[in-house]
């Protein structure tokens, strides 16, 4: 999953810099690396998955970029980020697809679950062997039951930061859906800021909820 999230904010990365007003000379000299760097992030994807994404996609960031700085052809900037957006909607549909399935059926269903389980059928084994004790001691059931009980804590925030994650996945899609089908029908950049932001959020609260989960299932496995 971690190429998945590097493929996104790489992208959603070029996206600011290519609706800003902002350019700098060294920007403009970087252009051909920043669009290279795109496409090896879309093939080491590719190699790890069964939908595959088109490799390309960096040339229109190298164009929009290169724009950047010739406010007279602001048309062709326009169309470059056009092209960088229209060809984004497969990258970002795929991504979220791969991601969405394996935080529904990899981390729910099999890690989450069958974590549960073990958590279970380590309170029962505990709570039986301590019944088979002569000198049955209660305060040793009420330890049992609350390091239990802290897991099942632990167990239950993964399991929310999960379905959040899940939900923020779904969010985005949505959102780059809207922006590339506006991004169609409106020729200035002030008519899709809106849409713009509302992706660049998604983007950065689903890269917050990812770092988030990462911590509690390594702090979980120790």
């Amino acid at each position: 999953m971690e190429a998945s999230f590097k493929l996104i904010k790489a992208y959603a990365k070029n996206l600011g810099v290519l609706a800003s007003t902002d350019y700098t000379e060294k920007l403009n000299e970087n252009a051909d690396l920043i669009g290279s760097s795109l496409d090896t992030l879309v093939v080491r994807y590719n190699a790890f998955g069964e939908n595959k994404i088109s490799v390309g996609i960096g040339k229109f960031a190298q164009e929009g970029i290169k724009f950047l700085g010739e406010k007279r052809i602001s048309s062709k900037r326009a169309e470059a980020l056009r092209k960088y957006i229209t060809a984004g909607e497969e990258l970002i549909q795929n991504v979220c697809k791969t991601s969405k399935t394996f935080f529904e059926e990899k981390v729910a269903v099999e890690w989450i679950g069958t974590l549960n389980d073990e958590v279970k059928s380590l309170h029962e084994g505990l709570r039986s062997e301590l019944k088979e004790v002569e000198s049955k001691n209660i305060l040793e059931f009420i330890e049992v039951d609350e390091r239990i009980a802290a897991l099942y804590d632990q167990i239950f925030l993964i399991t929310n930061l999960n379905d959040a994650l899940i939900k923020s996945i779904d969010n985005l899609s949505k959102a780059h859906s809207k922006l590339s089908e506006n991004i169609q029908e409106k020729t200035k950049l002030e008519d899709v800021i809106s849409e713009l932001a509302t992706f660049m959020s998604n983007v950065s609260e689903l890269a917050d909820l990812h770092e988030k989960l990462k911590v509690e299932t390594r702090s979980n496995a120790k």
